[in-house]
């Protein structure tokens, strides 16, 4: 009964990963397309629509991180990027009349230090999760992108909205296919055991 009651929790707190890994992506995906078809995008638009998509991308990944943490899992990673996204979503509010290059260097704060804890929960919770090659290519790509828009900053963000925007999609897309595949190998798990 005990085990059984274990594995019923166990369940749920993994259906409720997969919907938030789900949701990031979805957020992820539909900041990347209003940012690519909105007619005559500013900078102050861009940051409005950077700070809400950032904000709630960070609420959930710490949603992520209570969860791993009533799993025993490592959940720094996840609070790390709740966190940060939490604060750079309020930073980018808080600056009403923000410049192209000062969204710019925000936005390359955030994608630089979620690179890093990309990569840095990739090794944290390998042995738990097979989807963390998923993970790790992530922190890579995020770490590219925030190089590149670092070295080369051209115009601020509004030059790079075509750069940012690919990000948003490549992220979203790569949080859904986690989402997708924890769930799938979740539900051939369970139709073995069954």
């Amino acid at each position: 009964m005990k085990m059984a009651l274990a594995r019923f929790g166990q369940a749920t707190l993994l259906r409720g990963v997969v919907a938030i890994l789900l949701l990031r992506g979805m957020i992820a995906l539909l900041f990347g397309v209003v940012a690519f078809f909105w007619p005559s995008l500013d900078a102050g638009t861009l940051a409005i629509l950077f700070a809400s998509f950032v904000f709630l991308d960070g609420l959930l990944a710490a949603l992520v991180a209570f969860v791993d943490l009533a799993q025993h899992v490592r959940w720094w990673g996840h609070l790390g990027e709740g966190v940060l996204g939490v604060i750079i979503g309020l930073v980018t509010y808080s600056r009403s009349n923000i410049t192209s290059l000062g969204l710019l260097y925000l936005v390359v704060i955030w994608v630089l230090v979620l690179g890093m804890l990309e990569i840095a929960n990739t090794f944290w919770t390998r042995t738990i999760r097979r989807e963390y090659w998923i993970t790790f290519i992530n922190g890579v790509l995020a770490l590219l992108f925030g190089l590149i828009l670092l070295i080369q900053p051209g115009g601020g963000a509004m030059a790079s909205v075509r750069l940012i925007v690919f990000y948003a999609l490549v992220l979203g897309t790569m949080q859904v296919t986690r989402a997708v595949r924890i769930y799938l190998e979740r539900k051939t798990a369970t139709a073995a055991i069954a």
